[in-house]
């Protein structure tokens, strides 16, 4: 006695459908996501010197937005105190996210805190005046960014090395 087993064209319809819906949800699996790359901002951004690091903070926005990278940023508070400013510096280094550090401020840039990061760093130091063009889009790229001096192009300008250089 044979068995013989009849499927309705409907059914294998089904079956079809349903195999090439498990295969494409299989394939959609297995991509693969780039990783994230971020750069590290520790200055004060509380505190009487608040005004740097907002000025920092801005124009490294600016410069990964130039970039045309896919940078993130990780702003951190130095917290106002040395302590603070190592165990903060300490806590970027344990992120592998962060391939780079821009130290802005005077507790940020004390060696104490230096040695604390595993990633290479940029101390950030006032340098020229930004000239007009630079001032009118930095201005531009948010509401309340503060005025630009001599910190801003400075961090723009190794924002913008970091992000350069790792192109390469």
């Amino acid at each position: 006695m044979a068995l013989t087993c009849t499927i309705s064209p409907r059914r294998m319809k089904n079956i079809w459908l349903a195999a090439v819906s498990l295969l494409l949800a299989l394939l959609t699996g297995c991509t693969s996501t780039p990783p994230i790359l971020s750069i590290g901002l520790l200055g004060p951004f509380e505190g009487r010197h608040r005004r740097q690091g907002y000025e920092a903070l801005y124009a490294v926005r600016l410069a990964l937005a130039d970039s045309g990278t896919e940078y993130h940023l990780l702003a951190l508070d130095d917290g106002g105190t040395l302590e603070s400013a190592e165990q903060r510096a300490a806590a970027l280094a344990l992120d592998q996210s962060v391939v780079h550090v821009l130290l802005v401020g005077e507790l940020a840039n004390d060696p104490l805190v230096k040695v604390q990061l595993k990633q290479p760093f940029t101390s950030v130091q006032p340098s020229t005046l930004p000239d007009e063009a630079f001032r009118q889009r930095y201005l531009a790229s948010a509401r309340y960014a503060p005025t630009p001096n001599a910190l801003a192009l400075a961090s723009y300008r190794a924002a913008l090395s970091v992000t350069t250089s790792a192109r390469r």
